[in-house]
């Protein structure tokens, strides 16, 4: 109890320092202000809050932070302020939201594929392998999406390490990559990238891969 408390309070301080706002009405709501009435998908989300005037999508965005204020692990909420903060000239504020809905969305595939996103541009490679090992430990079936992401850290140098390390580890989707490889890459450029970097990180390669 002790740890969720302290993680809640954490979440707090982080949602004031990222959202901004939380002293407005709507404070004692019970569920997170829709965003987008009647917009079916994520896509249909986004296409509606473009449309919005600015200083619309700013009241938006004080709403959610004031529901956020009383129910800082609510994951509607974080998902509508990530939407929101997307949008705005902010992107250090809309970076922080992104990251903080995916810690507490850890199997959410919008959310890790948002923040993956964002830690490839930052070209924070650690983060990413993490991440993209947590979706694929969850959702399997992701290989066509996440697969290429793999390929594309492992062939940075600043990115091979943090790849490398977790092939080295043998997760459950390691087999699953190295055949994708050999069926998408004829050259086997690719192939031989991966497991050059496996070996090089010390770790062992048997022949059928």
């Amino acid at each position: 109890m002790r740890t969720l408390a302290r993680a809640s309070l954490a979440c707090v301080a982080v949602m004031a320092a990222v959202v901004g706002v939380f002293a407005v009405p709507g404070l004692f709501a019970t569920e997170a202000p829709a965003i987008a009435p009647g917009a079916a998908d994520a896509a249909a989300i986004k296409a509606a809050l473009e449309a919005m005037p600015a200083a619309e999508r700013e009241a938006q965005l004080a709403a959610q932070g004031a529901f956020l204020a009383r129910n800082p692990l609510d994951r509607p909420a974080m998902a509508n302020a990530t939407a929101l903060l997307a949008l705005s000239d902010n992107h250090e504020r809309a970076n922080a939201m992104a990251k903080l809905f995916a810690d507490t969305s850890l199997r959410d595939r919008a959310a890790q594929l948002t923040a993956i996103n964002l830690s490839l541009g930052s070209k924070d490679f650690e983060q990413a392998v993490y991440r993209l090992d947590g979706l694929l430990a969850a959702h399997p079936d992701m290989g066509d999406t996440l697969f290429p992401m793999l390929t594309s850290i492992l062939a940075q140098p600043d990115g091979q390490a943090a790849a490398a390390a977790r092939l080295v580890a043998k997760p459950a989707w390691r087999d699953a990559y190295l055949q994708s490889l050999a069926k998408t890459d004829p050259g086997m450029q690719q192939s031989y990238l991966a497991l050059t970097a496996i070996r090089k990180a010390g770790g062992e390669v048997q022949e059928r891969e």
